[in-house]
């Protein structure tokens, strides 16, 4: 996958795209633990009404208007996290991270075809995304689910 990443297009050939591979189990779960803390917070203060006015008048409110309907998906994702699941990693035994220098020309760019090139290479060799998963709206582990060779 970091092989298709590597070789991903970017805007004039800059390969400003770096990535970080985490394969440390406690690290995961630690990762795992934050994530779910930082969408607790998150949600708690989308609930409240005067913080949600307060980003409202300062430009923020397509943002706001857009992250309500998925409060309570968060809030699902730290209740599960805190009760012994992992609804962020699903398990995974490695994570694999894009990032550029914000100095970088079109680094967000080059980073998202880095990112898609990985994930054209992870299907190609067989290999199950977790967006997948997502973009169904359904949770790995769960009766629903459906694993790859359904898809």
């Amino acid at each position: 996958m970091i092989e298709g990443a590597r070789f991903a297009p970017s805007a004039h050939n800059v390969q400003s795209t770096e990535f970080v591979v985490v394969e440390n189990k406690a690290t995961l779960h630690k990762i795992t633990e934050l994530t779910a803390e930082y969408l607790a917070k998150l949600s708690k203060q989308l609930r409240n009404p005067l913080i949600r006015g307060i980003l409202s008048v300062s430009g923020a409110r397509a943002s706001v208007s857009a992250a309500l309907p998925v409060i309570s998906n968060f809030e699902g994702v730290a209740t599960g996290v805190r009760s012994g699941h992992d609804e962020v990693l699903f398990g995974a035994s490695y994570l694999l991270l894009f990032h550029a220098r914000r100095s970088g020309l079109s680094a967000d760019v080059n980073a998202n075809l880095a990112l898609h090139n990985a994930a054209l290479m992870c299907e190609g060799l067989g290999g199950v995304l977790l967006r997948r998963v997502c973009d169904r709206g359904v949770r790995p582990g769960h009766s629903d689910s459906k694993t790859a060779a359904d898809s």
